[in-house]
This record gives structure tokens, C-alpha cells and sequence, in this order.
């Protein structure tokens, strides 16, 4: 793991995953007990996927909703937790799939940050956005934090579309180096790339796009 984590507080009752260290016929923390541990903010697991990897059950665990957690800190720590944390264990693709799976699964203030949260790490952005935007049942504060988030990031997620279009392989080259460079998975670095061209080469409005991305598919993804 990483040791850049973050510095926070551990509170009474909170939930946490430690990263332990064997130690003799004991264990010990990787770092001291902030840094060498993530704050689990969606309730107990009474169950885990355990025929999952162990980064995958622990990325659940951080992403998906268990029991008894408190929405508004649920949303806080994901909004963390969904740019830097699971990104690290399981990467690029797997989080896209749990972000989408809680937009699905929910309560609204934490579905809500799923997609703000997956319109920020995804390159091009996520129409879930459009519809937080022009939803008239959707709160204020959402709606304002939602506006917020596309004119931080809006530009940036359009610069990139037009440079797949324009430049695509300089665009994929720069991509796969920026997820090196945020520790991904270096395993998944493929499968990342795949999963992330196989959805643009589906797109319907833009025949440029879809045929760069079979391009990238076939010639530059089997290379990394």
C-alpha cells in the first residue's frame, strides 16, 4: 500500500481496515495505526465475497452499503475514497463497476456522490451528471455542488474527447502513464484500457471516436 495515505482521526466506534504486518507470532501495522488503516464509512459487512481477492472484498467494503452507516459520512468518505483508496486496490475498471453498482443500490446522498465521484474519475466524464443537473425533485445543495463539479472538471473531460478524436494515441499514451503515475493496479493496467476503449468504440454519436478506439483496442493496448 501506498504511504501517502491521508491523515485523519480515529473516533471511537468507527469501523476501519487495518493493514497488518506479520510479527513474530503476532501482527503489527504497516505504518502507525491512521496511516496503515482505511476508515470503512457504509455500515458492518456481515458477509464478504470471499471467493473474491482480499483488495476486491476490502474494495467492496469501502464502496458498496452495508448496515447501519450514516448517509451524509457515507458520502464524505466516498468522495475520498472513490479518487485515491480503491483506485489503488483494485483499479480503474473495478471501481467505474462499484460506483455504478452503489448509484443503483444507494440512498440518495451517497448515490449521488457515486456519480459525482464516477464523473471525475472516468476521463470523459458520466452523463449521470446531466441528470443530477436538470432533475427538479433533486435538492439545492445538489444540484449547486453538481453545477460545481462540472465546471471544475467539464473542460478538462471535453479536452480529452476531442484530443481521442484528433490525437488518440498521444491521448492513450498520456492515460495509461497518468493511471502509473496514481499507483493503479499495474495489473490491471490492460484490462483497464480494454474496458475503457470497448465503451467509447460502443458510442453512437461519434463515428471518429468509435473507430480511434477499435484502433487503440487493436494496436496499442496488447502492448502495454
Amino acid at each position: 500500500m501506498p504511504g501517502n495515505i491521508p491523515i485523519d482521526h480515529i473516533m471511537p466506534g468507527e469501523r476501519r481496515v487495518l493493514f497488518l504486518l506479520p510479527f513474530g507470532r503476532d501482527y503489527r501495522m504497516i505504518e502507525d495505526v491512521v496511516a496503515g488503516s482505511f476508515p470503512v464509512a457504509s455500515g458492518r459487512h456481515r458477509q464478504l465475497s470471499k471467493e473474491k481477492p482480499v483488495l476486491e472484498q476490502i474494495a467492496e467494503v469501502l464502496v458498496l452499503p452495508g448496515e447501519g452507516f450514516d448517509e451524509d459520512q457515507y458520502a464524505r468518505y466516498l468522495e475520498v475514497q472513490a479518487s485515491s483508496m480503491v483506485p489503488v486496490l483494485v483499479g480503474f475498471r473495478r471501481t467505474v463497476l462499484l460506483l455504478r453498482e452503489l448509484m443503483n443500490r444507494g440512498p440518495k446522498p451517497v448515490s449521488t456522490q457515486a456519480c459525482l465521484s464516477l464523473y471525475t474519475l472516468y476521463p470523459f466524464g458520466d452523463s449521470c451528471i446531466e441528470a443530477l443537473l436538470h432533475d427538479p425533485s433533486a435538492p439545492a445543495l445538489v444540484r449547486e455542488k453538481a453545477l460545481e463539479t462540472a465546471k471544475s472538471y467539464g473542460d478538462g473531460k471535453r479536452k480529452e474527447l476531442e484530443q481521442l478524436k484528433k490525437r488518440p494515441a498521444e491521448w492513450f499514451n498520456a492515460w495509461v502513464q497518468n493511471e502509473q503515475l496514481m499507483s493503479y493496479v499495474a495489473s490491471t493496467h490492460q484490462e483497464d484500457a480494454r474496458f475503457l476503449l470497448s465503451e467509447m468504440a460502443q458510442r453512437g454519436d461519434d463515428p471518429v471516436i468509435q473507430r480511434n478506439a477499435r484502433m487503440l483496442l487493436q494496436d496499442y493496448v496488447p502492448r502495454i
